[in-house]
């Protein structure tokens, strides 16, 4: 009888969540398994959030590799040292990229956080 409880806990870092995305699809495949079976938690901070919640919606880590590619760069801008200078203070990327994106069906569809069994 196992009664351990697994949580994926997955870091920040903006575009370099294509690396965590990456790793757990390559783990997927390797494996011949699917990560989000082996978690009973899913938790993330920033981008690892963002992959978080594609797992939980029911995405495979391979789609979200496919959609760091399509989208990282429009939620990821690069921005010039004088702003990161700035984000000390206040937000590194804007809330309004990342809720366009979140609001358009073609990524994450419309299902809401209710629908996340494991977040």
């Amino acid at each position: 009888m196992n009664n351990r409880f697994q949580i994926l806990s997955l870091d920040g870092g903006g575009i370099k969540g294509l690396f965590s995305a990456a790793f757990l699809a390559k783990l997927e495949e390797d494996l011949d398994i699917q990560v989000i079976e082996h978690f009973d938690l899913i938790v993330g901070t920033s981008t690892g959030g963002i992959i978080g919640l594609g797992l939980g919606l029911g995405l495979t880590p391979k789609q979200l590799v496919e959609f760091y590619f399509d989208k990282g760069p429009q939620i990821f801008k690069q921005i010039p040292l004088w702003t990161k200078v700035r984000n000390l203070l206040f937000a590194k990327y804007s809330a309004k990229d990342i809720e366009d994106i979140f609001q358009c069906n073609d990524c994450f569809g419309n299902k809401l956080l209710g629908a996340c069994p494991r977040i």
